[in-house]
């Protein structure tokens, strides 16, 4: 009888963490980011929204949603990373509209939607900014 052979013990691997949210008005809706890339995916309906959208010229680092007041279907959404930009774009119904961009001097590592709707980002060294979406430049 042959000796069984051995193989070595593996430590299990963490998965990478990325921005992902679900989709606020539609639960089987899935968004994220991989790399300077955004992917929508619809579970139910079993359809891609969005498939490998480039967004951002390096790593995307933050992902955000925001229900639009007084509109039933629009759904606002941000993402954020190390290109120094915050990329602002309009969800309704599945079609997805670029929107405004902010830039900024440096890497950004976290962003989200305040309750007024405005973009409150911090960049790799800790301060903290809040914006309108129709602005700019930070």
């Amino acid at each position: 009888m042959a000796a069984a052979s051995q193989q070595p013990v593996r430590a299990p691997q963490a998965l990478p963490l990325l921005p992902l949210k679900v989709h606020p008005r539609r639960p089987s809706t899935a968004v994220w980011a991989v790399g300077r890339f955004v992917f929508a995916y619809d579970a139910e309906r079993r359809e891609w929204e969005q498939r490998r959208r480039e967004l951002h010229l390096d790593v995307i680092r933050a992902l955000d949603s925001f229900l639009v007041p007084g509109q039933e279907t629009t759904t606002r959404w941000l993402s954020a990373g190390d290109d120094k930009a915050v990329v602002v774009w309009e969800e309704d119904g599945g079609d997805w509209q670029l929107g405004p961009q902010l830039s900024h001097s440096k890497k950004i590592t976290a962003a989200i939607f305040d309750r007024a709707g405005h973009v409150v980002f911090e960049h790799r060294f800790g301060d903290l900014y809040r914006r309108s979406a129709a602005q700019e430049s930070a």
